[in-house]
Protein backbone atom coordinates (compact mmCIF):
# COMPACT_ATOMS: atom_id res chain seq x y z
CA UNK A 1 0.00 0.00 0.00
CA UNK A 2 2.37 2.75 -1.16
CA UNK A 3 1.66 6.03 -0.87
CA UNK A 4 3.99 7.08 -3.31
CA UNK A 5 4.05 6.75 -7.34
CA UNK A 6 8.26 5.53 -8.38
CA UNK A 7 8.73 5.26 -11.52
CA UNK A 8 10.58 2.55 -13.12
CA UNK A 9 13.56 4.45 -14.00
CA UNK A 10 13.63 5.26 -9.75
CA UNK A 11 12.89 2.11 -8.79
CA UNK A 12 15.67 1.05 -10.83
CA UNK A 13 18.49 3.46 -9.30
CA UNK A 14 16.95 2.75 -5.69
CA UNK A 15 17.10 -1.07 -6.39
CA UNK A 16 21.17 -0.52 -7.46
CA UNK A 17 21.66 1.76 -4.22
CA UNK A 18 20.33 -1.09 -2.24
CA UNK A 19 22.37 -3.78 -3.83
CA UNK A 20 25.42 -1.57 -3.10
CA UNK A 21 24.57 -1.09 0.79
CA UNK A 22 23.71 2.69 -0.30
CA UNK A 23 20.34 4.23 0.19
CA UNK A 24 18.95 7.66 -1.14
CA UNK A 25 19.61 9.54 1.93
CA UNK A 26 23.38 7.90 2.30
CA UNK A 27 21.94 5.59 4.83
CA UNK A 28 23.61 1.65 4.84
CA UNK A 29 20.53 -1.05 4.57
CA UNK A 30 20.32 -1.60 8.50
CA UNK A 31 20.60 1.93 9.56
CA UNK A 32 17.50 4.25 11.01
CA UNK A 33 16.90 7.79 9.83
CA UNK A 34 17.30 10.52 12.36
CA UNK A 35 15.23 9.88 15.61
CA UNK A 36 14.05 12.48 18.15
CA UNK A 37 11.82 11.38 21.32
CA UNK A 38 10.64 13.59 24.58
CA UNK A 39 7.99 12.26 26.52
CA UNK A 40 5.57 13.95 28.86
CA UNK A 41 4.31 15.64 26.27
CA UNK A 42 0.57 15.68 27.06
CA UNK A 43 -0.50 16.54 30.49
CA UNK A 44 -3.74 14.57 31.12
CA UNK A 45 -2.61 11.89 30.24
CA UNK A 46 -0.43 8.84 32.60
CA UNK A 47 2.28 8.65 30.50
CA UNK A 48 3.04 10.12 27.16
CA UNK A 49 5.45 10.66 24.32
CA UNK A 50 6.33 11.80 21.05
CA UNK A 51 8.71 10.01 18.25
CA UNK A 52 9.59 11.65 15.45
CA UNK A 53 11.72 9.42 12.81
CA UNK A 54 12.52 11.07 10.07
CA UNK A 55 9.24 12.34 8.75
CA UNK A 56 7.21 10.29 10.21
CA UNK A 57 6.04 11.70 13.46
CA UNK A 58 3.63 9.90 16.31
CA UNK A 59 2.28 11.04 19.90
CA UNK A 60 1.09 8.26 22.14
CA UNK A 61 -0.72 8.88 25.34
CA UNK A 62 -1.39 6.20 27.85
CA UNK A 63 -4.70 7.13 30.60
CA UNK A 64 -4.61 4.36 33.28
CA UNK A 65 -8.10 3.41 34.97
CA UNK A 66 -9.70 1.08 37.09
CA UNK A 67 -11.59 -1.78 35.03
CA UNK A 68 -12.98 -5.20 35.34
CA UNK A 69 -10.23 -7.80 35.04
CA UNK A 70 -10.95 -10.38 32.19
CA UNK A 71 -12.39 -13.76 33.29
CA UNK A 72 -9.76 -15.88 31.59
CA UNK A 73 -6.93 -13.85 33.83
CA UNK A 74 -8.52 -12.89 36.50
CA UNK A 75 -5.26 -11.56 38.19
CA UNK A 76 -3.91 -9.18 35.27
CA UNK A 77 -4.71 -6.28 33.99
CA UNK A 78 -4.43 -5.13 30.24
CA UNK A 79 -3.91 -2.89 27.86
CA UNK A 80 -6.36 -1.19 25.10
CA UNK A 81 -4.87 0.12 22.03
CA UNK A 82 -6.79 3.05 19.59
CA UNK A 83 -4.91 4.29 16.54
CA UNK A 84 -6.02 8.00 14.86
CA UNK A 85 -4.15 10.23 12.62
CA UNK A 86 -4.66 14.08 13.16
CA UNK A 87 -7.59 16.03 11.37
CA UNK A 88 -8.43 12.92 9.42
CA UNK A 89 -10.59 14.21 6.08
CA UNK A 90 -10.05 18.00 7.42
CA UNK A 91 -9.33 18.93 3.17
CA UNK A 92 -12.74 18.88 2.98
CA UNK A 93 -13.25 21.74 4.94
CA UNK A 94 -11.02 23.90 2.77
CA UNK A 95 -12.48 26.30 0.29
CA UNK A 96 -16.34 25.14 1.61
CA UNK A 97 -18.94 28.09 1.67
CA UNK A 98 -19.30 29.99 5.04
CA UNK A 99 -23.12 28.45 4.97
CA UNK A 100 -21.83 24.70 6.12
CA UNK A 101 -18.65 26.43 8.12
CA UNK A 102 -21.41 27.78 10.41
CA UNK A 103 -22.29 24.98 12.06
CA UNK A 104 -18.99 23.66 13.02
CA UNK A 105 -18.65 27.29 14.48
CA UNK A 106 -21.31 27.16 16.75
CA UNK A 107 -20.37 24.05 17.86
CA UNK A 108 -17.13 25.21 18.93
CA UNK A 109 -18.58 28.22 20.48
CA UNK A 110 -20.70 25.95 22.81
CA UNK A 111 -17.93 24.09 23.97
CA UNK A 112 -15.90 27.18 24.73
CA UNK A 113 -19.15 27.98 26.58
CA UNK A 114 -18.82 24.85 28.17
CA UNK A 115 -15.29 24.99 29.64
CA UNK A 116 -16.02 28.33 31.46
CA UNK A 117 -19.79 27.59 32.10
CA UNK A 118 -21.06 30.54 30.55
CA UNK A 119 -24.42 31.26 29.63
CA UNK A 120 -25.62 30.88 26.00
CA UNK A 121 -25.58 34.50 24.53
CA UNK A 122 -22.05 34.98 26.46
CA UNK A 123 -19.51 36.31 23.87
CA UNK A 124 -16.74 33.97 23.10
CA UNK A 125 -14.29 35.46 21.54
CA UNK A 126 -12.30 36.01 25.25
CA UNK A 127 -12.82 32.84 25.82
CA UNK A 128 -11.04 31.48 22.70
CA UNK A 129 -7.90 34.05 23.73
CA UNK A 130 -8.38 32.45 27.39
CA UNK A 131 -7.99 29.11 25.72
CA UNK A 132 -5.79 29.90 22.66
CA UNK A 133 -8.29 28.76 20.11
CA UNK A 134 -9.13 29.86 16.52
CA UNK A 135 -12.35 30.25 15.21
CA UNK A 136 -12.49 27.52 12.29
CA UNK A 137 -12.42 29.34 9.05
CA UNK A 138 -8.87 30.80 10.83
CA UNK A 139 -7.69 27.52 11.71
CA UNK A 140 -8.35 26.06 8.42
CA UNK A 141 -6.26 28.85 6.99
CA UNK A 142 -3.41 28.22 9.29
CA UNK A 143 -3.08 24.42 8.30
CA UNK A 144 -2.85 25.27 4.98
CA UNK A 145 -0.24 28.06 5.21
CA UNK A 146 1.62 25.63 7.51
CA UNK A 147 1.28 22.61 5.33
CA UNK A 148 2.31 25.16 2.51
CA UNK A 149 5.23 25.98 4.41
CA UNK A 150 6.46 22.30 5.45
CA UNK A 151 5.88 21.38 2.12
CA UNK A 152 8.16 24.20 0.45
CA UNK A 153 10.70 23.58 3.21
CA UNK A 154 11.02 19.78 2.89
CA UNK A 155 9.67 18.68 5.77
CA UNK A 156 6.29 17.53 4.51
CA UNK A 157 5.88 13.59 3.21
CA UNK A 158 7.30 13.40 0.11
CA UNK A 159 4.12 13.00 -2.72
CA UNK A 160 3.20 16.48 -1.42
CA UNK A 161 6.05 17.82 -3.37
CA UNK A 162 4.89 17.58 -6.57
CA UNK A 163 1.63 19.30 -6.25
CA UNK A 164 3.06 22.40 -5.17
CA UNK A 165 5.90 23.47 -7.85
CA UNK A 166 8.00 26.45 -7.30
CA UNK A 167 7.27 29.63 -9.24
CA UNK A 168 10.89 30.27 -11.04
CA UNK A 169 11.43 33.06 -13.26
CA UNK A 170 12.56 33.13 -16.55
CA UNK A 171 15.26 36.14 -15.65
CA UNK A 172 16.51 37.39 -12.32
CA UNK A 173 13.66 38.95 -10.38
CA UNK A 174 13.31 40.65 -7.10
CA UNK A 175 10.74 38.30 -6.52
CA UNK A 176 13.50 35.21 -7.16
CA UNK A 177 14.52 35.10 -3.60
CA UNK A 178 10.21 35.14 -2.16
CA UNK A 179 9.47 30.98 -2.96
CA UNK A 180 6.30 32.03 -4.39
CA UNK A 181 4.32 29.27 -5.64
CA UNK A 182 2.73 28.51 -8.85
CA UNK A 183 -1.38 28.99 -9.05
CA UNK A 184 -2.90 26.52 -11.61
CA UNK A 185 -5.26 27.91 -13.93
CA UNK A 186 -9.24 26.84 -13.24
CA UNK A 187 -9.07 26.83 -16.71
CA UNK A 188 -13.29 28.03 -16.43
CA UNK A 189 -14.57 25.43 -14.14
CA UNK A 190 -14.73 25.92 -10.27
CA UNK A 191 -14.50 22.29 -9.58
CA UNK A 192 -10.87 22.88 -9.60
CA UNK A 193 -10.67 25.54 -6.88
CA UNK A 194 -10.38 22.93 -4.20
CA UNK A 195 -7.77 21.35 -5.21
CA UNK A 196 -4.85 20.54 -3.45
CA UNK A 197 -2.34 22.38 -5.90
CA UNK A 198 -4.80 25.60 -5.94
CA UNK A 199 -5.71 26.05 -2.56
CA UNK A 200 -2.97 23.73 -0.15
CA UNK A 201 -6.35 22.34 1.31
CA UNK A 202 -6.28 22.11 5.50
CA UNK A 203 -5.40 18.49 5.47
CA UNK A 204 -2.84 16.89 8.08
CA UNK A 205 0.67 15.84 6.16
CA UNK A 206 0.04 12.09 6.87
CA UNK A 207 -3.32 12.35 4.94
CA UNK A 208 -1.49 9.82 2.30
CA UNK A 209 -3.73 7.33 0.28
CA UNK A 210 -3.64 5.00 2.79
CA UNK A 211 -5.74 7.16 4.89
CA UNK A 212 -8.52 7.81 3.07
CA UNK A 213 -11.79 6.13 3.22
CA UNK A 214 -11.95 2.52 3.91
CA UNK A 215 -8.73 2.08 3.51
CA UNK A 216 -7.56 4.33 6.30
CA UNK A 217 -10.17 1.75 8.88
CA UNK A 218 -8.31 -1.01 7.68
CA UNK A 219 -5.11 0.55 8.41
CA UNK A 220 -6.05 1.48 11.58
CA UNK A 221 -7.02 -1.67 12.82
CA UNK A 222 -4.31 -3.57 11.47
CA UNK A 223 -1.87 -1.48 13.09
CA UNK A 224 -3.85 -1.93 17.01
CA UNK A 225 -4.57 -5.33 16.32
CA UNK A 226 -0.56 -5.67 15.10
CA UNK A 227 0.46 -4.28 18.86
CA UNK A 228 -1.88 -6.01 20.59
CA UNK A 229 -0.56 -9.06 19.67
CA UNK A 230 2.96 -7.61 20.85
CA UNK A 231 2.52 -5.66 23.77
CA UNK A 232 -0.66 -6.87 25.26
CA UNK A 233 0.82 -10.48 27.32
CA UNK A 234 2.90 -10.77 30.06
CA UNK A 235 5.87 -11.60 28.19
CA UNK A 236 6.17 -7.79 27.61
CA UNK A 237 4.30 -6.12 29.96
CA UNK A 238 4.34 -6.84 33.75
CA UNK A 239 0.33 -7.71 33.93
CA UNK A 240 -0.06 -8.91 37.35
CA UNK A 241 1.41 -5.84 38.51
CA UNK A 242 -1.61 -3.95 36.90
CA UNK A 243 -3.91 -6.29 39.05
CA UNK A 244 -5.42 -4.53 42.07
CA UNK A 245 -8.27 -7.13 43.71
CA UNK A 246 -8.10 -10.63 41.71
CA UNK A 247 -11.32 -10.88 39.85
CA UNK A 248 -12.66 -7.86 41.03
CA UNK A 249 -10.55 -4.57 39.82
CA UNK A 250 -7.26 -4.15 37.88
CA UNK A 251 -5.70 -1.51 36.06
CA UNK A 252 -6.64 -0.86 32.45
CA UNK A 253 -4.27 0.96 30.25
CA UNK A 254 -5.84 2.71 27.31
CA UNK A 255 -3.08 3.55 24.97
CA UNK A 256 -3.73 6.19 22.06
CA UNK A 257 -1.67 6.37 19.17
CA UNK A 258 -1.78 9.54 16.71
CA UNK A 259 -0.46 9.61 13.67
CA UNK A 260 0.90 13.25 13.20
CA UNK A 261 2.77 12.52 9.90
CA UNK A 262 3.37 9.69 7.83
CA UNK A 263 7.06 9.16 5.58
CA UNK A 264 7.13 5.11 6.38
CA UNK A 265 8.20 2.76 8.83
CA UNK A 266 4.96 3.48 10.97
CA UNK A 267 5.43 0.17 13.00
CA UNK A 268 8.49 0.58 14.05
CA UNK A 269 7.87 4.23 15.54
CA UNK A 270 5.42 3.18 16.90
CA UNK A 271 6.31 1.12 18.84
CA UNK A 272 9.42 2.80 20.19
CA UNK A 273 6.73 5.92 21.18
CA UNK A 274 4.62 3.34 23.28
CA UNK A 275 7.97 2.13 24.90
CA UNK A 276 9.15 5.78 25.84
CA UNK A 277 5.55 5.91 26.98
CA UNK A 278 4.91 3.32 29.32
CA UNK A 279 7.90 4.62 30.31
CA UNK A 280 7.23 7.82 31.24
CA UNK A 281 3.68 6.13 32.82
CA UNK A 282 3.00 6.81 36.29
CA UNK A 283 -0.09 4.90 38.08
CA UNK A 284 -1.44 6.09 41.31
CA UNK A 285 -0.56 3.77 44.17
CA UNK A 286 -3.79 2.42 45.59
CA UNK A 287 -5.48 1.72 48.86
CA UNK A 288 -8.13 -0.81 49.61
CA UNK A 289 -10.37 -0.34 52.86
CA UNK A 290 -13.29 -2.02 54.31
CA UNK A 291 -16.09 -0.79 55.93
CA UNK A 292 -17.57 -2.51 59.04
CA UNK A 293 -20.20 -4.62 56.70
CA UNK A 294 -17.41 -5.80 54.33
CA UNK A 295 -17.88 -3.60 51.17
CA UNK A 296 -14.52 -2.80 49.68
CA UNK A 297 -13.55 0.92 49.11
CA UNK A 298 -10.80 1.71 46.59
CA UNK A 299 -8.77 4.89 47.19
CA UNK A 300 -6.17 6.35 45.21
CA UNK A 301 -3.29 8.65 46.38
CA UNK A 302 -2.99 12.56 45.68
CA UNK A 303 0.67 12.50 46.36
CA UNK A 304 2.35 12.34 42.23
CA UNK A 305 5.15 11.10 43.88
CA UNK A 306 3.98 8.08 45.77
CA UNK A 307 3.08 6.09 41.96
CA UNK A 308 4.19 2.83 40.73
CA UNK A 309 6.15 2.41 37.99
CA UNK A 310 6.34 -0.28 35.29
CA UNK A 311 8.80 -2.14 34.00
CA UNK A 312 9.88 -1.49 30.58
CA UNK A 313 12.94 -3.90 30.06
CA UNK A 314 11.06 -6.61 28.26
CA UNK A 315 8.87 -4.49 26.21
CA UNK A 316 9.74 -5.34 22.47
CA UNK A 317 10.53 -2.60 19.72
CA UNK A 318 9.15 -3.32 16.50
CA UNK A 319 11.91 -4.03 13.42
CA UNK A 320 10.28 -4.25 9.61
CA UNK A 321 12.62 -5.19 7.08
CA UNK A 322 11.94 -4.55 3.92
CA UNK A 323 13.21 -6.69 0.98
CA UNK A 324 14.20 -4.48 -2.05
CA UNK A 325 15.54 -6.38 -5.29
CA UNK A 326 17.43 -9.38 -3.07
CA UNK A 327 18.21 -7.51 -0.01
CA UNK A 328 16.48 -5.70 2.48
CA UNK A 329 16.43 -2.16 4.08
CA UNK A 330 15.28 -1.34 8.10
CA UNK A 331 13.36 1.95 8.33
CA UNK A 332 12.20 1.93 4.95
CA UNK A 333 10.87 5.40 2.92
CA UNK A 334 8.01 5.88 1.20
CA UNK A 335 10.12 5.69 -1.60
CA UNK A 336 11.91 2.44 -0.68
CA UNK A 337 8.28 0.69 0.45
CA UNK A 338 7.05 1.04 -3.08
CA UNK A 339 10.44 -0.73 -4.64
CA UNK A 340 9.88 -3.45 -1.74
CA UNK A 341 7.75 -6.90 -2.73
CA UNK A 342 7.24 -7.75 0.57
CA UNK A 343 8.17 -6.48 4.48
CA UNK A 344 8.86 -8.57 7.05
CA UNK A 345 7.80 -7.28 10.59
CA UNK A 346 9.67 -8.40 13.78
CA UNK A 347 8.77 -7.59 17.84
CA UNK A 348 12.47 -7.98 19.43
CA UNK A 349 12.93 -7.41 23.16
CA UNK A 350 16.57 -6.13 24.76
CA UNK A 351 17.81 -9.71 24.83
CA UNK A 352 17.17 -10.29 21.05
CA UNK A 353 14.46 -12.92 21.54
CA UNK A 354 11.45 -12.06 19.04
CA UNK A 355 8.01 -12.63 20.53
CA UNK A 356 5.92 -11.84 17.29
CA UNK A 357 6.98 -12.31 13.49
CA UNK A 358 4.33 -10.89 10.43
CA UNK A 359 4.40 -11.11 6.96
CA UNK A 360 3.42 -7.48 5.37
CA UNK A 361 2.77 -6.88 1.56
CA UNK A 362 1.77 -9.20 -1.43
CA UNK A 363 4.81 -10.69 -2.48
CA UNK A 364 6.61 -13.66 -1.27
CA UNK A 365 9.01 -14.45 0.76
CA UNK A 366 11.46 -17.57 0.47
CA UNK A 367 13.18 -19.62 3.42
CA UNK A 368 16.42 -18.47 3.37
CA UNK A 369 15.31 -14.55 3.38
CA UNK A 370 13.14 -15.10 5.70
CA UNK A 371 16.09 -16.24 8.10
CA UNK A 372 18.48 -13.73 7.63
CA UNK A 373 15.31 -11.46 7.45
CA UNK A 374 15.36 -12.53 11.14
CA UNK A 375 18.45 -12.62 11.74
CA UNK A 376 18.81 -9.15 10.95
CA UNK A 377 15.94 -7.98 12.66
CA UNK A 378 17.20 -9.93 16.55
CA UNK A 379 20.32 -8.01 15.13
CA UNK A 380 19.09 -4.36 15.01
CA UNK A 381 15.96 -4.73 17.93
CA UNK A 382 18.52 -5.56 20.26
CA UNK A 383 20.79 -2.70 19.16
CA UNK A 384 18.14 -0.51 19.55
CA UNK A 385 16.84 -0.85 23.02
CA UNK A 386 20.05 0.00 25.25
CA UNK A 387 21.00 3.48 23.57
CA UNK A 388 16.80 3.91 23.98
CA UNK A 389 16.50 3.14 27.42
CA UNK A 390 19.68 5.32 28.05
CA UNK A 391 18.08 8.02 26.36
CA UNK A 392 14.42 7.84 28.30
CA UNK A 393 16.60 7.91 31.77
CA UNK A 394 18.91 10.77 30.69
CA UNK A 395 15.81 12.91 30.01
CA UNK A 396 13.57 12.15 33.12
CA UNK A 397 17.39 12.84 34.94
CA UNK A 398 17.34 16.61 33.86
CA UNK A 399 13.69 17.15 35.45
CA UNK A 400 12.15 20.39 35.09
CA UNK A 401 15.56 21.30 33.51
CA UNK A 402 14.81 20.13 29.91
CA UNK A 403 14.09 21.61 27.04
CA UNK A 404 10.42 20.53 26.24
CA UNK A 405 9.49 20.77 22.47
CA UNK A 406 5.88 19.70 22.45
CA UNK A 407 3.52 17.85 19.97
CA UNK A 408 3.82 21.06 17.25
CA UNK A 409 7.50 21.21 17.39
Amino acid sequence: MAAVQVSEAEKVYIMHGVRDDLRLDGRGCEDYRHMEIETDVVSNTDGSAKISLGHTDVLVGIKAEIGKPKPMVPNEGYLEFFVDWLDYCNALLAGLPSCTIKPLQMIHNAAARLVFNEPKRAHVTPLFITLHWLPIAAHIKLKKLMLAYRTTTGSASAYLHSLLPIYTPSRTLRSTSERRLIVPSLRGTKSLSRTFSYTVPGCSANATPEFEGRGGEELGVELSNTLYKVFNNRHSVDLRSLCICPGENCWVLYVDVLLLQCDGNLFDAISIAIKAALFNTRIPKVHISEDEEGVKEIELSDDPYDCMRLNVENVPCIVTLCKIGQRYVVDATLQEKACSVASLLISVTHKGMVTCVRKMGGGSLDPESIFEMTEAGKRVGKALHAPLIELLQKEESLGKKRQKVGFLG
